[in-house]
């Protein structure tokens, strides 16, 4: 009798060990600390006075302490000169959440596509969803001044 209840605590331990170790995988598994997409695919900019131009996003945002703090770029090819010119802006805010949707919060700091003049009281948000591999989503860009997005990407949670 003494050897079967020595296997049932042998068994019971085992699988208390084995279950500590899942959740603590699953745990820091859904601990996401960053999201990054290094350049999307060609999305439709609709800036405020009507302007409508293509463009891709880029985006980083870490977090450091309790917030998350970053920076964006939105790059159009010129059409007055060669290369790309671009709306960029920093990230001060946001979360991303254990399922890996994110939102992210920040302002713009210049704005060589949409042509706003004053940047400085320009509030942003991206929100998406984090993706594995080459598979596309859509991420959402909004500016407090009626400046937006929708940009096939493919960003990353890490």
């Amino acid at each position: 009798m003494s050897i079967i209840v020595m296997k049932s605590r042998t068994i019971v331990i085992i699988l208390i060990l084995f279950s500590m170790c899942l959740v603590s995988y699953l745990h820091e598994a859904n601990a996401y600390t960053s999201v990054v997409e290094v350049g999307s695919g060609p999305a439709v900019i609709t800036c405020p006075g009507g302007g409508i131009h293509q463009g891709a996003i880029a985006f980083e945002a870490r977090t450091t302490g309790s917030s998350l703090t970053g920076g964006w770029d939105l790059s159009t090819p010129s059409v007055i000169s060669p290369g790309n010119v671009f709306k960029s802006g920093l990230i001060n805010g946001g979360n991303i959440s254990p399922s890996g949707r994110f939102t992210l919060t920040g302002t713009e700091t210049s704005d060589d596509i949409c042509g706003t003049k004053s940047v400085s009281s320009i509030t942003i948000n991206i929100t998406g969803q984090c993706v594995q591999g080459n598979v596309f989503t859509t991420v959402k860009f909004k500016a407090s001044n009626g400046e937006k997005a929708n940009i096939p990407t493919s960003p990353t949670c890490q």
